[in-house]
């Protein structure tokens, strides 16, 4: 018998609803998205604080690492904004619809960004140039998330056109397309193994489909509500729903019913989020709180029994059991650390007077020319941005910031040079700079 699982860490620092959650990599952080127009980058290494971003008054509506963890991609209104992993709100933001973007993601080598929007519409970006790439045509409503599967090789999307799409994101082809009848979808994820969609549904339910056959394969009706998100663990045995109905629910894919129903949030659970190991995993909700659980199911089990997803379309909701859960008692506030990106930032250092003279510690300097000042600060975050997906193997940005600093320092120089070119011309002189 496998033990429930624990509710070890409780992050209270947003001020509205979370939209979405992602863990890094490495699964020692934590983000989390949301309408207060920031996300939050949660340390789970206790002796450490955690991170707020902010880069304009819009909800977030999606977040994400990247592949290597050195990148976070955020969604605002009609635009991506792409940073780099520090304290230093080194970031760069691009406009990708015409409607609001409603999710971000990677590609599984992070070459490549997909956007999907309430234009009907899905994009591929590059990544380091934010370069379209091709477009995704044929949905006639919102689109309300896109996903890579872990190899690429597929996209899927779904629509509040209430049909579900794969595509091959080569050839911007549609593959298949799902029809649903009883309403639309919310989410959707590939599983592990790329052989079957996870589908969480307006109406309540979570379909699975199998994209050999493709037909539905399993079906659960488990939330009274909306179904706003899932998440397989990485073994594929296992997967957890975010319901409107202020509940998460597990699901046994193999034995094809749900195991277990979570009930500690106050309103909807709007997010939820296995890690890589899946050793936790993270739900979030409209009560403005983050949720990480140990996860305490036996990993073991699937080579005791067949690995084969079977097919379940039982219409029955049997009752589960029920783990209600409270503040841990080593609950407290998280440290939480501003910020913004270099625009604000600088615009924030204007309002409190205080000198605007950049050193070498990072920050993007202050030209007397607003409109060189912005290329160069795009110019630094692009070489940052580049020198990060040319290092997918990096644990640390370490090496990443040094190059920043070195840029920095010679665009310090360029500024003495460009106020030394204008007061000479002023004066009439001229003068040898090199």
């Amino acid at each position: 018998k496998m033990d429930d699982p624990v509710l070890e860490q409780h992050f209270v620092g947003h001020r509205g609803t979370i939209t979405s959650l992602s863990f890094n990599p490495s699964g020692k952080q934590l983000l989390s998205s949301s309408e207060d127009h920031t996300f939050m980058n949660w340390n789970l290494n206790s002796t450490s604080g955690s991170l707020r971003y902010k880069a304009k008054s819009k909800p977030v509506t999606h977040v994400c690492y990247s592949p290597n963890g050195n990148l976070i991609a955020s969604a605002q209104d009609q635009a991506v904004r792409l940073w780099v992993s520090t304290i230093r709100g080194k970031s760069i933001e691009f406009r990708t619809h015409f409607g609001i973007v409603r999710s971000v993601q990677f590609s599984p080598d992070g070459n490549n960004l997909l956007t999907a929007s309430d234009d009907k519409s899905l994009k591929i970006w590059v990544t380091s140039k934010r370069k379209f790439l091709t477009s995704l045509s044929g949905h006639t409503n919102w689109v309300r998330f896109g996903t890579y599967s872990s190899q690429g090789h597929l996209i899927a999307s779904c629509s509040d056109d209430k049909t579900i799409k794969i595509w091959d994101p080569v050839t911007s082809k549609l593959v298949h397309t799902f029809n649903e009848v009883r309403g639309p979808a919310r989410y959707v994820k590939f599983h592990p193994s790329n052989t079957c969609v996870g589908v969480a549904m307006a109406s309540g339910a979570v379909k699975l489909y199998d994209l050999k056959m493709m037909k539905l394969l399993q079906y659960y009706p488990c939330h009274d509500g909306s179904v706003n998100s899932l998440s397989f663990h990485p073994e594929g045995i296992y997967l957890i729903t975010a319901g409107s109905d202020c509940t998460s629910k597990i699901m046994d894919l193999i034995e094809g019913r749900a195991i277990l129903s979570l009930e500690g949030h106050k309103k909807a659970v709007t997010a939820v989020a296995f890690s890589n190991s899946g050793k936790h995993f993270a739900t979030a909700s409209a009560d403005k709180n983050v949720f990480v659980w140990k996860t305490n199911l036996n990993e073991n089990l699937w080579d005791n029994r067949e690995g084969l997803i079977k097919e379940s379309l039982s219409n029955d909701c049997v009752p589960i059991p029920r783990l209600e859960t409270s503040t841990p008692q080593n609950f407290k506030d998280s440290e939480i650390t501003e910020v913004y990106c270099a625009k604000d930032y600088e615009e924030i250092q204007d309002k409190m007077e205080q000198p605007s003279v950049p050193t070498s510690n990072g920050m993007v300097p202050t030209f007397s020319s607003e409109e060189i000042s912005k290329k160069y600060q795009n110019e630094v975050v692009e070489h940052a941005i580049q020198e990060v997906n040319s290092h997918p193997v990096v644990n640390s940005v370490s090496e990443l910031m040094s190059q920043v600093a070195f840029l920095t320092d010679k665009l310090i120089d360029m500024e003495s040079r460009l106020k030394q070119m204008e007061e000479m011309m002023k004066s009439g002189g001229r003068t040898n700079f090199m």
